[in-house]
């Protein structure tokens, strides 16, 4: 491929013209000056302005700019003069692949600028160029390299489509000079985009810095002020009705940092801060921001987080994200933090003062022994303080140790003998206080621990049943633990209850079983049906909970390996005097002994409503007003008083 220019022609005209040649050259001086002055966006218009002046002038089809694509494997065509009548091909070459170019930038290392005198004439190892060329009618070119110290930034090119030219080696020197000019500029722009980066982004993590999160906040702030203001003298201008784009700051600081630092050295203390800078971006949407803002502090932005349920597993998701042991070259090491959250009630007048308030809370999340979370919006945040602080315990090393089991007694209606137990997981906070289930069962849900959590439950349940249950019970015993519809969706899931799935054949007379709610992957779901099927397959028998608030067709219910269903309390509350869910109830009594699996009633409160199940049909009962869950002591004591079953 020729890189230098023929002596024989020139750009338009007489080579010999210095009228010519001095205005070329005048057109690229007033270029050079323009680009030196250039900051930022004022380059595309001055690029533009050059483009079409010296094509103009030198009498070329166009001209115009590719410059390297991010990826660096492709090229784009940025900027596009045409003379009149020439089509634009702007839009058609964009990233582009750079392989086409190869050659070229060949010759742009080695400082030469590249001259096709003739498309139609390129050798047939350069087929795919000519053709790619010629579709663009393009008949002679020239390029020259857009670079500075040794940086190739793209080339510049002019095109003759309605005739072909010549370049006389006076022009090719001013187009170069035009070239190296541009090469420079862009280089200074992008030297200059890198050095205001590095002041907006923390280089360890390559997350934004605190100069650059609180701008974030800000914009934040700024797009979610659309409500109107409150115009009282004493509030003047402050706005109030943001309320229904809520924003969330989390100020994190890791606990004990420096003692990680000491241990196991800094590359790995560093290795742990990127660790942890990757998950908490994991645990947010894409929408939401982390940012590195200190040492070993972290920030997090929650834009529109949504209502309560929305914010509550974000903030447990964050909670997991640090709580998770850090496993650096084979080092495992804990992580614990003081959390701080402010969430946004419409009347923050900037980020500053909202990362403050996060700032006041995870000063008393430290003050209080660290390991915690505390939020300085009492009206929104307390509530996402103790998800938190319950994740972090439930993630902690012992965590699931505060585990215990009460056990939930269900009746023959007719006799009142217990003939089943219902294993009930339960949850003690740090101080003693119990944990309701709707709490901590949808926190270790979204912290992703409820594997963790069915596993232990399982084996406690075992444990009771063969060494405190078996030697009391005086006939058959059913005894079931409840499973999540999200961990039976797991290919591990059998793997994961092995151990109770195991024990059902050294358990007689007690029976287990397990407990599923309705869910539509429950009836769908290949890995879910097999999953079952392996259940069943293992002795242990499966109850659906809840019937008839989910997804389960009549149709579809035969083909699942089922043993009993469980009538859901919305039907069994005030039964008596409902004739609807007496209907309802009696259809479920019939779908059960078609099938022939047992059928339960939950949420027994009254005698009256206990009085009208039976007349319905249903044999067998539970809830608080037959039996509270009681620890396992007063279950062994209940079983024990129990009379042997007649016959």
């Amino acid at each position: 491929m020729p890189t230098e220019g023929d002596e024989s022609g020139d750009l338009v005209g007489d080579q010999h013209d210095p009228v010519r040649l001095v205005g070329l050259h005048r057109l690229v001086s007033a270029t050079m000056r323009a680009l030196g002055q250039a900051v930022g966006d004022s380059v595309d218009p001055i690029l533009n302005s050059a483009l079409a002046a010296i094509g103009t002038f030198s009498g070329v089809d166009r001209a115009y700019i590719f410059l390297t694509d991010p990826d660096g494997a492709h090229l784009s065509n940025t900027h596009e003069w045409c003379a009149t009548g020439i089509a634009p091909e702007i839009a058609n070459l964009q990233h582009v692949p750079r392989e086409m170019a190869d050659p070229w930038f060949e010759a742009f290392e080695d400082d030469q600028h590249v001259y096709i005198p003739s498309v139609a004439e390129l050798d047939d190892d350069q087929a795919e160029l000519r053709e790619f060329l010629l579709a663009q009618d393009i008949q002679s070119l020239l390029v020259a390299p857009l670079g500075s110290g040794g940086e190739i930034h793209g080339f510049i090119g002019f095109d003759y489509v309605r005739h072909r030219a010549d370049f006389s080696p006076a022009d090719l020197d001013v187009l170069r000079i035009l070239a190296d000019t541009i090469g420079a500029t862009l280089s200074r722009l992008r030297a200059e985009e890198r050095a205001a980066r590095v002041e907006l982004v923390d280089p360890l993590t390559g997350l934004p810095n605190r100069t650059m999160f609180v701008e974030l906040v800000d914009q934040t702030l700024a797009l979610g002020a659309t409500g109107p203001v409150d115009v009282r003298p004493e509030t003047a201008g402050r706005r109030t009705a943001r309320s229904q784009r809520r924003s969330l700051v989390g100020l994190i600081d890791l606990d004990e940092f420096a003692g990680i630092n000491e241990t196991f050295g800094f590359e790995t203390g560093d290795a742990i801060l990127v660790r942890v800078a990757e998950r908490l971006q994991a645990a947010l949407r894409p929408d939401d921001h982390v940012a590195r803002v200190g040492a070993d502090e972290f920030a997090i932005l929650v834009d529109d987080a949504g209502d309560d349920v929305a914010v509550d597993a974000i903030s447990s998701r964050v909670a997991a994200a640090i709580s998770e042991p850090v496993d650096v070259d084979g080092t495992l090491a804990t992580v614990s933090a003081s959390i701080g959250f402010n969430v946004d009630d419409g009347t923050a007048e900037s980020g500053a003062e909202l990362i403050s308030g996060a700032e006041v809370a995870l000063r008393q999340a430290k003050g209080s022994g660290g390991a915690r979370a505390v939020s300085f919006d009492r009206d929104s945040g307390d509530r996402i303080a103790e998800r938190v602080n319950l994740t972090m315990r439930l993630r902690s090393p012992g965590g699931l140790d505060a585990l215990r089991v009460a056990y939930q007694p269900a009746v023959e209606l007719a006799s009142g003998r217990v003939l089943g137990v219902e294993a009930l997981a339960r949850y003690t906070d740090a101080d003693g206080a119990a944990v309701p289930p709707d709490v901590f069962i949808p926190v270790a849900e979204d912290a992703g621990l409820i594997t963790a959590l069915t596993q232990r439950i399982g084996r406690m349940v075992v444990e009771d049943v063969l060494e405190r249950i078996l030697p009391v019970l005086q006939g058959p015993l059913s005894v079931s633990i409840n499973v999540s519809a999200a961990h039976l969706e797991h290919p591990e899931f059998v793997q994961d209850l092995a151990p109770y799935l195991e024990a059902a054949a050294t358990c007689e007379p007690a029976h287990l079983w397990v407990e599923l709610t309705e869910s539509g992957s429950m009836v769908g779901d290949p890995q879910v049906l097999a999953n079952l099927d392996a259940v069943a397959a293992a002795g242990v028998r499966i109850a659906i909970d809840d019937f008839g608030t989910g997804y389960s067709s009549f149709a579809r219910l035969r083909h699942l390996p089922i043993h009993g269903i469980k009538v859901d309390q919305s039907f069994v509350r005030g039964v008596e005097s409902d004739p609807v869910n007496q209907s309802l109830i009696r259809a479920q009594v019939d779908i059960a002994d078609g099938l022939d699996i047992l059928l339960l009633a939950e949420g027994c409160e009254t005698r009256a409503e206990v009085d009208t199940l039976t007349e319905l049909g249903v044999l067998f009962g539970q809830g608080f007003g037959l039996h509270r869950p009681m620890p396992i002591e007063d279950l062994v004591e209940l079983l024990a008083a129990q009379e042997p079953p007649p016959g």
